[in-house]
């Protein structure tokens, strides 16, 4: 019993109260991560692979060990912009699954290119290139990037920062992995609108997705797969800032007026379709409601989605 409660509380000094929790980019082995056939180079090469449709550049690369990783910035423009997405992945670069979406949404905005065409979405991956070369959550110097989105020490919290600024966003789809035993779930600020909460809800209920009644901190969620961010986690956050100058990228949004959901996928998971349509079915029914908002769709119109698509390059 002891033991449980001094790991428990070793964990959440690692994880929340630390700024440098690992050795340099060190791979986890206490929170039971399921890992999937993820290659970094290879990512690199299905990403690329839509070069000829979407314009991709380099908008840094990371050296660690003598060795350059890039950090990939993708554009998809539609005829107008009426709504603009950025979506992040792969900041935490043990979470793989997060990652692995991106070549899934790519087809489905080459697939349906009509259905986004009043849209600019913009999607970096990964985040955290060195991590995940190296199947863990931290860069090469042992931070945490989504920690650090108070000081921005690192050069990967520094670069989203900078993206957001030039991009300005209606919105971020940040998408991640966590240790919930089963199923996933999302959290939405404050600045999320009810309707689309309520819309990715039913959507991955009516499609039988696994949805956690509790959230990775083993809280209990009043509705299954849906955690909104309110007035708690504003004064916890306050806290976090001030005295350990910590706060995710999420909180770093809030404090700027964006909407954001972060997608949290169980990585104990050995389900790896399941993982990844997880990911795929939010930024369908996200983009949909966004653009039901701007008055181009029907409220009752709910695109229908199966599970991911292979990720081999098209």
């Amino acid at each position: 019993m002891l033991r449980a409660v001094y790991k428990n509380l070793r964990l959440f000094w690692k994880y929340h109260l630390t700024g440098y929790p690992g050795k340099g980019p060190e791979e986890e082995t206490e929170l039971g991560i399921y890992y999937l056939d993820f290659n970094l180079d290879e990512y690199y090469r299905k990403i690329l692979s839509f070069k000829k449709l979407y314009a991709i550049s380099k908008i840094a690369e990371i050296t660690y060990r003598d060795k350059k990783y890039p950090i990939l910035k993708i554009n998809f423009k539609g005829i107008k912009t009426n709504k603009k997405l950025l979506v992040i992945a792969g900041i935490h670069g043990n979470e793989q699954a997060a990652m692995m979406a991106i070549p899934e949404i790519l087809k489905e905005l080459r697939s349906r290119f009509s259905r986004y065409r009043e849209m600019e979405i913009r999607i970096i991956t990964p985040a955290n290139p060195v991590g995940a070369t190296c199947k863990s959550r931290y860069n090469a110097e042992g931070l945490d990037i989504n920690r650090d989105f108070v000081i921005f020490r690192s050069r990967e919290a520094a670069l989203i920062k900078k993206e957001v600024e030039k991009f300005r966003p209606d919105f971020v789809l940040s998408l991640h992995e966590s240790p919930q035993k089963q199923g996933m779930f999302f959290y939405a600020n404050k600045f999320v609108p009810q309707e689309t909460a309520v819309r990715i809800i039913k959507f991955l209920k009516e499609n039988k997705f696994s949805l956690t009644e509790t959230d990775y901190y083993g809280r209990k969620l009043k509705i299954a797969g849906y955690s909104p961010l309110g007035f708690g986690f504003a004064i916890l956050n306050r806290l976090w800032k001030k005295f350990i100058k910590a706060q995710t990228m999420g909180a770093y949004l809030s404090s700027i007026k964006i909407p954001v959901i972060t997608v949290e996928t169980p990585w104990r998971s050995s389900n790896k379709e399941e993982r990844i349509s997880g990911h795929l079915a939010v930024f369908k029914q996200l983009t949909d409601s966004m653009l039901r908002q701007s008055g181009r769709r029907k409220v009752d119109e709910i695109p229908r989605i199966g599970k991911a698509q292979s990720t081999q390059a098209p």
